[in-house]
């Protein structure tokens, strides 16, 4: 990380907590519940997902967080003039709602196809942009059903298909229906478990009978299974948004052999422990069908 993002994240915390340094020395060392003073001078305890969820939704002047719901570890924030109240056990809700990350996928009147789906938070943003359709993936059912009640709860079932699904070759695997992903996880076989689908891009527009689409692609290592996909599936997409955990090189090329214009951010280093390839270079691919 940069010094000016080391910067931007101290920041953010300053804003919402009088107590930030010490939160920020807690969150380094893993713990799991962290006692926060706002600068409202109350405190509670929240978990380490809401707290650094918080700070990252009240820098953001155009989301108003109304409550914090710490009995259910959840959220309540106003985006586009609708009251949105979430379950938060994982993800990066301000980077989806406050920096809205996926702003460069125009979802207004579009189809997106959603890889990647965690706790419901992009398909919500993406519903609450007017989209006309949201096809959403989550393989994991612990947060599949986190996904399930935050949709039902913030009453937007009719926009949005939650399918307890991963991306890649057509097939199934076998997942263990207890396993907590809230740290983001590839998708890993287990030995015992109930099997979980696995589709292509090419069988999803498929079987919804989709011709023209947004893409995005937030699923811990899956993306790379794009290269196997064919040329003619991908130019169904007018835009893909990737986010890339292992570079971005060989996504570039098949991008760009398709036909897009490709840009990309630069690459941050990340270890992540639960995933197969822990040492991660983390950044987004932002590519548009044609010049």
């Amino acid at each position: 990380m940069g010094i000016k993002n080391t910067i931007d994240v101290r920041n953010r915390y300053k804003i919402a907590y009088k107590n930030y340094m010490s939160i920020l020395w807690n969150i380094w060392r893993g713990r799991s519940k962290i006692k926060v003073i706002f600068n409202s001078g109350n405190s509670n305890y929240l978990n380490t997902n809401l707290a650094i969820n918080y700070a990252s939704l009240i820098a953001n002047k155009h989301v108003h967080v109304y409550d914090l719901l710490s009995d259910s570890d959840g959220i309540q924030f106003t985006y586009n003039g609708k009251t949105i109240t979430l379950e938060v056990e994982v993800g990066d809700i301000g980077a989806v709602f406050g920096r809205e990350e996926y702003s460069f996928l125009k979802a207004e009147n579009e189809t997106v196809i959603d890889i990647g789906a965690n706790i419901g938070d992009s398909p919500i943003y993406f519903a609450l942009n007017n989209a006309k359709k949201v096809i959403a993936l989550e393989p994991y059912p612990y947060s599949y059903n986190i996904a399930l009640k935050n949709i039902k709860k913030n009453d937007i079932e009719d926009n949005i298909i939650l399918l307890n699904a991963g991306y890649g070759q057509d097939g199934t695997i076998k997942v263990n229906p207890d396993y907590n992903n809230t740290t983001g996880s590839d998708l890993k076989s287990f030995d015992q478990g109930i099997n979980v689908k696995k589709l292509s891009l090419k069988t999803i527009l498929k079987d919804y009978n989709i011709d023209n689409a947004v893409l995005k692609m937030d699923c811990e290592g899956c993306e790379y299974n794009l290269l196997k996909e064919d040329n003619n599936t991908l130019k169904k997409f007018k835009r893909i948004q990737i986010e890339y955990h292992y570079g971005y090189k060989r996504l570039k090329e098949k991008l760009e052999d398709t036909g897009f214009t490709v840009t990309y951010s630069k690459s941050v280093n990340y270890h992540n422990k639960d995933a197969k390839g822990q040492n991660m270079d983390i950044g987004y691919i932002y590519a548009k069908l044609g010049v």
